[in-house]
């Protein structure tokens, strides 16, 4: 589940977007390829703000799942991918929305992991309590396997007599 989701997305890159209307953006793309862009975008995020904060970011209980400012981020990052596909990587000119939308969020994410900005959600303080599977266990007792298993040794009678018989 990503921080923002693919309505989220076409409403921002269409105002015109409804389902089943076509808007000749990306908006009109299907719901796997704006995961991939909704995907790709909070990754960037949790590259950003790992150093301050705990990610992925877990959501909370009831909706609103995110706090709006990492939706919003998701979201517009989303928007750029989304439309850097859609477009076929043509870049986009300076005076496009989401291109705008992307450098604003871009700026924002840059403030945060420098420690001048900040997002309402818990700071990573080094302690990883009870995340994660934790040290692995082998629960199995003994020797699976020797090294006779992976012919490491020589068979009786040394390795002359066993290429003998063609191994």
């Amino acid at each position: 589940m990503g921080y923002s989701t693919p309505d989220q997305v076409r409403s921002a890159l269409s105002s015109a977007w409804e389902e089943g209307v076509i808007t000749n953006t990306a908006a009109d793309m299907d719901d796997p390829h704006i995961e991939e862009a909704i995907n790709s975008a909070d990754e960037r995020i949790n590259s950003y703000i790992g150093e301050r904060y705990v990610t992925p970011v877990v959501p909370l209980p009831e909706p609103p799942d995110y706090p709006d400012g990492l939706v919003f981020l998701s979201r517009d990052l989303a928007c750029y991918f989304a439309t850097l596909t859609w477009r076929k990587s043509k870049d986009l000119t300076n005076d496009d929305p989401v291109a705008r939308r992307y450098v604003d969020a871009m700026a924002l994410l840059t403030l945060i992991a420098r420690g001048q900005a900040s997002l309402p959600i818990p700071p990573n303080t080094g302690d990883t309590g009870n995340q994660g599977a934790g040290a692995p266990v082998n629960p199995y007792e003994g020797d699976l396997f020797g090294t006779r298993d992976f012919d490491l040794y020589p068979p009786r009678g040394g390795w002359d007599r066993w290429a003998r018989y063609g191994r």
